[in-house]
């Protein structure tokens, strides 16, 4: 029995009353937020865009040139347009990240500038400057061992400073003289982000024998086809 009206409702028109002259809030990174401004990365880094605006980020094209628009050095001829890899936030149309991978940039130092654009046609820009090193030497930037101390199988974590890049790694388990006591088979692992994945060890010798308590050195060994690298942590076995 739901009756009466209202006189708030526009149709085909638009509110007087909006005074929103800012375009969104762009903050640039690339492959994860740690990213600095001026910082190296390989020659297909990830492009994450955070856009940000009180009242809605425009991604419908429903403007010509309203599109979100990512130029590389400045060359518009080849400018991308990221409508389609914008993701908003959890239960916001205020905010929101665009992910994009780009692909076989040429080494040197280059700019990267995002236009973004507001439902109420508001534009700003951002830009960031990288430079692209194609010899980058593979590093294990973090190593976490556990449990430890532990009693039966231990599990290593790590992460490289090769973003979203396959790696060969495998184990390599010392004993307190710097023996070795086992070693794990070699396995291809595909970095999600830095992180390259979990590698494990049964706590047994290569001959399959139980190891004593005591303490041992865990290494990992990596490597992506053109260079290798190690990195130890030290390990204690209890009863």
């Amino acid at each position: 029995d739901a009756n009466g009206f209202s006189k708030q409702l526009i149709i085909g028109g638009s509110s007087a009353e909006n005074t929103d002259t800012d375009g969104p809030k762009i903050s640039l990174y690339l492959n994860d937020q740690n990213f600095k401004n001026g910082e190296a990365t390989g020659d297909s880094p990830l492009l994450l865009a955070k856009l940000n605006d009180v009242n809605g980020i425009n991604t419908l094209s429903n403007g010509i040139g309203h599109d979100i628009v990512a130029t590389i050095d400045g060359d518009n001829s080849s400018s991308i347009v990221l409508n389609s890899y914008y993701s908003a936030d959890l239960d916001s149309y205020q905010s929101g990240v665009v992910n994009y991978k780009m692909s076989q940039l040429a080494e040197g130092t280059h700019t990267l500038t995002l236009k973004a654009w507001d439902v109420f046609n508001n534009s700003s820009e951002a830009t960031i400057s990288f430079t692209v090193t194609k010899n980058v030497q593979i590093s294990i930037t973090n190593m976490n061992v556990y449990p430890n101390p532990f009693r039966d199988e231990v599990k290593v974590e790590f992460e490289t400073n090769m973003f979203d890049m396959p790696v060969d790694a495998y184990l390599e388990v010392f004993n307190i003289n710097g023996s070795l006591v086992s070693s794990t088979s070699s396995q291809k692992l595909l970095s999600q982000g830095y992180k390259a994945g979990m590698l494990e060890w049964d706590g047994r010798t290569a001959s399959g024998n139980v190891v004593p308590p005591g303490i041992y050195l865990v290494s990992i060994r990596a490597g992506d086809g053109k260079s290798e690298t190690v990195k130890a942590q030290r390990l204690i076995k209890v009863k």
